[in-house]
This record gives C-alpha cells, sequence and structure tokens, in this order.
C-alpha cells in the first residue's frame, strides 16, 4: 500500500525544498540511511552509477561533519528525510543536475 510522505532535497546551510504528498508504491525498494557510512556508501554508489534501488530513506540524523561528503550529482530518484537532520554538510547535498521526482 502507498504512503505518504516528504521528500527532501536541496540541503545545504540550513536550506531544504519540501515536496509534500508523494506516494511509494508497495514494491519500492529503497535504501535506508542511517550512518554516514551509509550516506557516504549512497553518495559512492550514486557516482559510480551503480545506485540500483528506488530511492533513499533518511531513519536517523546523521552527522556529516569532517567525513568529506562530496555534492551529489545526477541522482534521479526520490530522497526522503522524514525529519531527520544531516548535520556538518559544507556545501549542498545535491547538485544542479539532480532530478527529484
Amino acid at each position: 500500500m502507498p504512503t505518504s510522505s516528504f521528500i527532501w532535497t536541496g540541503m545545504a546551510a540550513g536550506k531544504v525544498r519540501e515536496f509534500p504528498e508523494i506516494e511509494f508504491a508497495a514494491n519500492s525498494e529503497m535504501m535506508l540511511i542511517g550512518t554516514d557510512e551509509d550516506m557516504l556508501g549512497f553518495a559512492n554508489a550514486v557516482k559510480a552509477g551503480t545506485f540500483n534501488k528506488d530511492g533513499a530513506i533518511l531513519v536517523a540524523d546523521i552527522d556529516m561533519t569532517d567525513k568529506g561528503l562530496e555534492t551529489i550529482v545526477g541522482y534521479e530518484s526520490v530522497f526522503e528525510g522524514r525529519n531527520y537532520t544531516i548535520k556538518g554538510l559544507t556545501q549542498p547535498l545535491f547538485g544542479e543536475n539532480t532530478v527529484a521526482t
């Protein structure tokens, strides 16, 4: 059964865009991101072109301070924040070429 939710994109220095009322199909495969290592793995998979899920969901607050996370460019799927926070970002989470649905 689909669920209503929010997608958060464009995160950097307190700037967040919100897209309400997004529904996910019941069989969606989502990557769960709950640690800084998960976030780096997600970013690296997108960069390498090997990300093969329907989207990504934040499942905890994450501190990316001094973790070397670079702006993610080319991500074309759902990133749901679920009101969790990614702190320590020094640049935008997603680049200009990213398309959010």
